[in-house]
């Protein structure tokens, strides 16, 4: 990870804003993909390119639902009148 990446990802995680800890890199996979119309899932399942792919998409999911049952939470504790976080 270079300096200006790491300085960045601190300023995020400073700020609690989730960062993936799925580091994608340039891999073959990625482009003969593309060269074929296809996502990295289907050209290679099981190859590293779609495992980082797979693992990027189930951390993007348990994000999203702890974002959405945040939200929820605090929707709930506005409607009742309590308002932690």
């Amino acid at each position: 990870m270079s300096f200006k990446t790491a300085q960045i990802y601190q300023m995020l995680n400073d700020s609690d804003i989730p960062v993936s800890p799925v580091h994608i890199i340039r891999l073959e996979a990625f482009t003969e993909a593309l060269n074929y119309g296809q996502g990295v899932t289907e050209y290679q399942s099981n190859g590293k390119a779609s495992e980082y792919i797979k693992t990027l998409l189930d951390w993007i999911y348990v994000v999203a639902e702890f974002m959405n049952r945040k939200q929820t939470l605090i929707k709930l504790g506005a409607e009742t009148g309590r308002t932690s976080r």
